[in-house]
C-alpha cells in the first residue's frame, strides 16, 4: 500500500446503509471525486489498498474490520459525518423533553446508544472527517479529534450547461421544467416522518391541499419524477425544537431546479440566502395561494445559488492535494 493516497484508487463504501437511503450523498461524493480526477468505485467491502470514503453508521462488524485492517489516523479512511454530537451522543434531531417522540429519533434509544459507542470506538482511525452541516462541524471540532475536520460547503453540481446561456436562458429553462408537467399533487414531502411532520401534513390535507409523501429511501429517479408531478416541495422541521434545517433536501432541489420551501429553524446555515422559508402551516398555505410569487422567489434564489457556488471547491480537493 502506497503512503501517498494520491497514488491509489478510491472506493465509496456503501455496505453500512441501504443504498437508496443515501443516494444524495453517493451522487455528491462521486461528483466531487470525479471532478478532481479520481475514478471512484462503489464497494460493499472496506479495501485495504484503497482510500475508503465511509458515510457514518458503524456496526460491530465494521468496527472489527477497521481495527484489524487499518491503523489509527489512517489516511486510507475518510468519514462523512452525518450526525451532531450532543452531550456525548449522536443526536441530530431528537425532540425537546416536552415533545412527542418517535422511536427512531430518541437519542437515548438502544439504536443510537450503540451507534454512538461504535462511532467513538472507531473515530480515531480516520485521518479526515467531512461534515455535511455547520452544526455537525461545530459539534466535532471541540472534541479535539486526531482527524482533520473539514466542512463540506454546498455547491452547484447540476447541469452546468443550463447556466451557459445566461440568466434569461436559465429562467426560461426553470419555468419550463416546473410548469409544463401535469401537477398531480400540490405539495410534496420527501423524508422520514415524525409526529411533528405528520401533524403538518394532516393540517395541509385538512385544508384541502393534496400532499405526496415520498419516503426517505425513495430512489433518485423516482423522486425526480414525483417532483416533476408536484407543484411545490416543502421541508418541515423534524421537531418544533429542531435547530438546523435538513440541508440535503434543499440542496437536492436547488441542484435539480425544483421549487422548494423549508420551515425556518433558529440555526443559521450557508444555504439560508438561497432558501424560501415558511414559518408554520398557515404561512405555507399562503405561499401556495400565491404560487406565482412563490415560484418567482424560488427561481431567483435558485439562480443565485448556481451562480454563487458553481466554483466552490470540494473538501476532497484539499484532502487529495
Amino acid at each position: 500500500m502506497t503512503n501517498n493516497i494520491n497514488d491509489g484508487p478510491v472506493s465509496l463504501f456503501v455496505g453500512n446503509h441501504r443504498a437508496s437511503s443515501i443516494t444524495d450523498f453517493i451522487d455528491l461524493i462521486l461528483y466531487d471525486l470525479r471532478e478532481i480526477g479520481k475514478a471512484p468505485i462503489l464497494s460493499n467491502e472496506l479495501l485495504n489498498n484503497n482510500t475508503n470514503v465511509i458515510i457514518e453508521n458503524f456496526d460491530r462488524d465494521i468496527v472489527s474490520k477497521i481495527k484489524s485492517s487499518f491503523s489509527k489516523n489512517d489516511r486510507r479512511l475518510i468519514m462523512i459525518a452525518t450526525e451532531v454530537v450532543k452531550d456525548g451522543l449522536l443526536d441530530s434531531a431528537s425532540p425537546a423533553p416536552d415533545e412527542v417522540v418517535a422511536g427512531w429519533y430518541d437519542a437515548k434509544s438502544d439504536v443510537w446508544l450503540e451507534r454512538t459507542n461504535n462511532f467513538f470506538e472507531i473515530v480515531d482511525y480516520f485521518a479526515h472527517i467531512i461534515c455535511v452541516s455547520e452544526e455537525i462541524y461545530q459539534s466535532l471540532v471541540p472534541l479535539n479529534l486526531n482527524a482533520k475536520i473539514l466542512y463540506w460547503k454546498p455547491r452547484f453540481t447540476g447541469q452546468k450547461q443550463v447556466l451557459s446561456g445566461g440568466d434569461e436562458s436559465f429562467k426560461s429553462f426553470w419555468i419550463n421544467q416546473n410548469v409544463k408537467n401535469t401537477k398531480i399533487h400540490q405539495l410534496m414531502f420527501s423524508g422520514s416522518l415524525t409526529p411533528y411532520r405528520d401533524q403538518q401534513i394532516n393540517e395541509l390535507v385538512g385544508s384541502g391541499r393534496t400532499v405526496l409523501q415520498c419516503p426517505q429511501d425513495t430512489p433518485q429517479n423516482v423522486r425526480y419524477q414525483f417532483s416533476l408531478q408536484s407543484g411545490l416541495s416543502f421541508g418541515p422541521k423534524h421537531y418544533r425544537s429542531t435547530i438546523q434545517m435538513s440541508k440535503m433536501r434543499l440542496l437536492w432541489c436547488l441542484n435539480n431546479f425544483f421549487p422548494v420551501v423549508m420551515q425556518k429553524c433558529s440555526g443559521v446555515t450557508d444555504l439560508d440566502q438561497y432558501c424560501v422559508f415558511y414559518k408554520d402551516v398557515e404561512d405555507l398555505l399562503e405561499k401556495c395561494a400565491d404560487m406565482n410569487s412563490t415560484y418567482l422567489e424560488c427561481l431567483n434564489k435558485n439562480l443565485q445559488f448556481c451562480r454563487d457556488t458553481e466554483l466552490t471547491s470540494s473538501p476532497f480537493k484539499e484532502i487529495f492535494s
